[in-house]
């Protein structure tokens, strides 16, 4: 499962025997990102909506995501 967006899709996960990541990242890195990807910024109901509320400690491990994707990688898999 590549991304979850509720606290019970985490519970589940979790019940059948794996592990979440809440990765986060700075915010201006997000709307960087997101512009790039979408030619404009996130309206305000889009970042409130409650899909983009999961709180990080319903997660098994947070992560920071503020470098390289292959920096992210080696963390996740130095936890497993």
């Amino acid at each position: 499962i590549g991304d979850v967006r509720y606290q019970n899709e985490c519970e589940i996960i979790r019940q059948k025997g794996g592990i979440t990541f809440y990765i986060e990242r700075h915010r201006d890195l997000r709307l960087k990102e997101y512009e790039r990807l979408y030619g404009r910024l996130p309206y305000l109901e889009e970042e409130a909506h409650p899909s983009e509320m999961l709180n990080p400690l319903a997660c098994d491990y947070i992560m920071d995501n503020n470098t390289t994707i292959t920096e992210v990688f080696n963390k996740i898999k130095n936890l497993l």
